[in-house]
Formats: C-alpha cells, structure tokens, sequence
C-alpha cells in the first residue's frame, strides 16, 4: 500500500516513535512517503528517511504551489476552501486558534497535489492539532482518506475541531484507553476511536541480564526540560531519597526552557556534585545510556496551561532495558506502568511520595526481579512494534476497502 505520513516536524528528536514506524511498514513491504510541516528544530541526526517533503517552507513559495493547485483544480480548491471558512466559524467558539484555519487549508492543498502526483493511497497523520487540520484539508481536495493519530498535548491544550476531524476521518486512533474515553466524553464517534500504541521496535525477546543493585544507585530521568515533565519535582524527590543513600546520583538527558530552573534547585539542595545535566542525546546514546541504570524515574505532572504526557516512549525504552521505572498516576501511565507489578506509581506533583517509590524500588531486589519480568512481558503483548502495527493497518486497509 501507499501511505504518507505526516508530522508537525520529522524528523524531531522528540520524535523518534514516528520514524520508527515508517521503517517498520516499509520493512512490511508499505511505501511511506513523509511530510513534515515544518523542518525541526532539534532534528535527529542518527536516522535517514530519505526525502523528508517540507510543507512550510518561504511565504511566497507556499502562496504560489496553492494558486497553482488552485487554477489546476478549481472545483476542489474552492470546496476546500469554503469547508475551511465555515471551520472558522465553527471553531472560534473554542479558540482563536481557527483563524489559521484557511491558511492551513491553504497548505493543504499544497499536500494534495503532492499526494496525488505520487499517487498516495492513504495519509496518516502525527497529532491531532495542526497537522491533523492540514491533512484533513488535504483530503477534502484530493479525495484521499486520512486518519489521525492522537497524542498527548494536541488532546489536552491544543484541541479545536477534533469531532470534526475524527467525522472526516476514516479512523482516530489514540495511544491510551485514557484519550478514547475522553475523545468519546467530548462526542467523538466512538466507532472511529481505537487504541494503538507508539510500539516499540526490536524489543529483546528476553531480559536482559540482571545487573545486581549496587550500593551507590544510578538513577536517570529523560525528557525535554518543560514543567508537564516533573523535573523540578524529581530534584526534590532525589534530595529527598538522597538523605537515606548518600551515594546515589541522578543523570538528567534533555535540554528545554526549565534548565536554568533546575540548576538553581540543585544548587538549592547543594546538589550538584550529585546530579548531572546531560543535555541531549540522539536516540543512539540514550539506548546506551539506559543500559548502565538501576532506576528510570519521569516525575510526569500537569503543567498550569493543563498540558501534560500521554504515555512518554522513555518509560517503554528504560523497561525494554530490563531497568525498574517510577513514574505518576497520570492520563494513560497507569496502562503501562501498573503499579508494582511493571512499574512504580506515585502521585503526581508529590515529591515525598516519588522519594518514597524511588526507595521502595531501590530497596526491595526480590520485587524488583518480579517487576522486571513482568515489564518485559507486558512490553510485549502490549507495546511492541508488531502488535501496533497490526492495529494501524487494519485502520489504513479499511479504509482502502
């Protein structure tokens, strides 16, 4: 089948579950052509997919390749085009955000002349907020089916229009059992929601080997520096467990606006000779990284817009590792991380009940066996890469039918 995949910025470092599902369906024999709305900012540099086709490129050019759609195909254009301002309408009652409705039509019909020169069968799309309005554009002038994979953030803050989106759609796949009870609570039609996870690919097929805990444990946490990840959160929480294991270190991989906050903590708690700041990493090291843990902590929380995780792939990379995971009782979490049998759940925004995991996880070794075990098995009856797959081809298929 031919497929395109599309994306706010591929191929993003904070995007790795988007390429790896591209080359997995090429790997099944699929051509996936991908578009990315804009270059990214933090680009991975350890992959090659090929041709990457730029939607948002200068203002002129974007302008000129929609008149030249627009004069080749007028009928649909126009169509398009009045859907789109209708949608402004519609859409202002939840958020000045549809202003850029029509501009975002504008660029969908850019993607619909690519799309049918390179006769697409199908277009996928990565969140459901901007992205997800281009597509749907982009189908309305081409004619071609589009689904929607829906996140974390493009749920929770930045919504507008999902009914709409997920009607015109021929599928609204999300990553927790969490979002489809939200997306159905908020109206949307329930036959179009299903879950698929952001699999992981190539997890071994069995653990790996068991490293005893040591007496000064390693701890890591991962993710860009923002608010909904917990980090100042997780700087208390260490100093916190540290009074009881003075020789314990954590390790900190991301870069983010909250850096200098979090220097100023650790400073705070006189810290700094036992945590480091990593910044990031391509997704090559931090597999090695992860390797070399005893305990993976993401101290997830909301931030005060309401953003906040879905279900973060670090979590899943520190478990394929065979390393215990702490993380929070946060939106679909919970469906990875059950607590104490994969995992450790603490409140979230509760730095004394994550100190209090991080040493009940660091503490107990026979439970910790048990949970590697568990973690593992769950991985794969639940979030591999093969399991997920399954599930977004029949979507694509029926659609096709």
């Amino acid at each position: 089948m031919h497929i395109a995949y599309l994306g706010p910025e591929i191929p993003a470092l904070s995007a790795t579950f988007v390429y790896r599902e591209v080359f997995a369906l090429r790997a099944r024999g699929h051509r996936v052509d991908v578009f990315t709305v804009r270059s990214p900012s933090a680009r991975a540099t350890d992959i090659d997919l090929d041709d990457v086709d730029v939607l948002y490129g200068p203002v002129g050019q974007q302008i000129t390749g929609s008149l030249h759609y627009a004069s080749a195909h007028p009928q649909s254009a126009a169509r398009t085009l009045f859907r789109a301002a209708d949608d402004v309408l519609h859409g202002l009652l939840e958020s000045r955000k549809a202003l850029g409705l029509v501009w975002q039509a504008a660029a969908g019909l850019r993607l619909a002349k690519r799309l049918e020169t390179a006769g697409v069968e199908h277009l996928h799309v990565h969140f459901a907020h901007f992205p997800a309005q281009i597509a749907m554009y982009a189908s309305i002038a081409s004619g071609i089916p589009f689904s929607v994979m829906g996140h974390a953030n493009d749920l929770y803050e930045n919504a507008l229009l999902l009914k709409k989106k997920a009607d015109r759609s021929v599928g609204f796949p999300t990553i927790s059992r969490f979002n489809v009870d939200l997306l159905a609570s908020m109206g949307l039609p329930t036959d179009k929601l299903s879950v698929v996870r952001c699999g992981l690919p190539d997890l071994p097929p069995e653990l790996p080997p068991y490293t005893p805990l040591r007496k000064t444990p390693r701890i890591g946490s991962l993710g860009r520096l923002v608010e909904k990840k917990g980090m100042l959160d997780l700087i208390d929480a260490f100093a916190l467990y540290r009074t009881g294991a003075p020789g314990a270190t954590l390790e900190i991989v991301g870069e983010g606006p909250e850096r200098d906050a979090m220097e100023t903590r650790i400073e705070q708690h006189g810290l700094h000779n036992s945590i480091t700041m990593l910044g990031a990493m391509s997704n090559s090291q931090v597999q090695q990284w992860l390797g070399q843990l005893d305990l993976f902590v993401l101290a997830c929380r909301a931030d005060r817009q309401g953003d906040k995780d879905g279900i973060p792939v670090a979590l899943m990379e520190a478990m394929s590792h065979g390393i215990p995971v702490v993380s929070t009782r946060l939106t679909g979490i919970p469906e990875l991380i059950i607590d104490n049998e994969t995992g450790y759940l603490s409140a979230p925004a509760a730095p004394e009940s994550l100190a209090a995991c991080m040493d009940r996880s660091l503490t107990d070794e026979p439970n910790r066996l048990r949970v590697r075990k568990a973690a593992h098995d769950h991985l794969h009856q639940e979030f591999s890469m093969d399991v997920n797959l399954n599930r977004l081809e029949a979507i694509f298929e029926g659609a096709a039918s």
